[in-house]
């Protein structure tokens, strides 16, 4: 007699989740391996990150390695003191992790790496709670602002919350609408409008701080090389 189908016991497949720990030691494994792996080890500190720049620094370094995590597991990483450091003079470069760093692993010689740094920066148009450096008002009428847009945009404008309308395909604002203001934190709205306007609020930086050779050698980046 055949089996009921309401009696058939269905396994159902089980995912593992990861917790914080197993993350934490594998990217301390991950610094000792590229340790080993790369001839530099660079220490760096940055501002206005945006996933866009960041990858985009990826792309152009794709044979090095940029680490950005919790700065104690990346000290963990390097070995917090001389006993415990990865490699001869890893944990020298604990001193510069602090606030929004990182570690770069590449083979890359130095002079080359804090040359291209110094001159490296990508405009930051800023994210939701950014504060503005400006104040940038599109005054009611034909702004100038706008004239490049094309007459599809309406519906975003809209959505962004100015009051507008298309007149002989050209955007009239029927009030006067605030894009950002000097010292004051953007809205989501603001936000969008500063990226739809290219409004270079500020620039995404990377700063070296200080390098460890796979040979033991280390240097501190001199303060105007930053």
């Amino acid at each position: 007699m055949p089996k009921s189908k309401r009696n058939r016991v269905v396994p159902l497949s089980r995912v593992t989740k990861k917790g914080p720990g197993e993350k934490k030691e594998r990217q301390v494994k991950n610094i000792h391996k590229y340790l080993k792996q790369y001839k530099y080890c660079y220490a760096f500190t940055y501002k206005n990150m945006t996933n866009i720049a960041m990858n985009s620094l990826k792309e152009y370094f794709n044979d090095s390695i940029f680490m950005i995590g919790k700065n104690h597991v990346m000290q963990v990483g390097l070995g917090k003191n001389e006993e415990e450091e990865s490699k001869e003079g890893s944990s020298k470069l604990n001193k510069y992790l602090k606030g929004n760093c990182g570690l770069f692993f590449t083979d890359k010689e130095p002079d080359d790496i804090i040359s291209y740094f110094k001159e490296y920066s990508s405009p930051y148009f800023g994210n939701v709670g950014s504060i503005s450096n400006q104040t940038l008002i599109l005054k009611r009428g034909f702004d100038e602002h706008l004239a490049d847009f094309p007459s599809s945009m309406e519906s975003q404008f809209r959505q962004l919350g100015m009051n507008i309308k298309v007149d002989d395909g050209k955007f009239c604002l029927l009030d006067d609408y605030v894009v950002c203001q000097e010292g004051k934190a953007l809205t989501p709205d603001q936000s969008k409008m500063c990226k739809h306007l290219g409004i270079n609020l500020d620039e995404f930086k990377i700063y070296i701080k200080a390098y460890l050779g796979n040979n033991g050698q280390f240097k501190e980046v001199e303060a105007e090389d930053n």
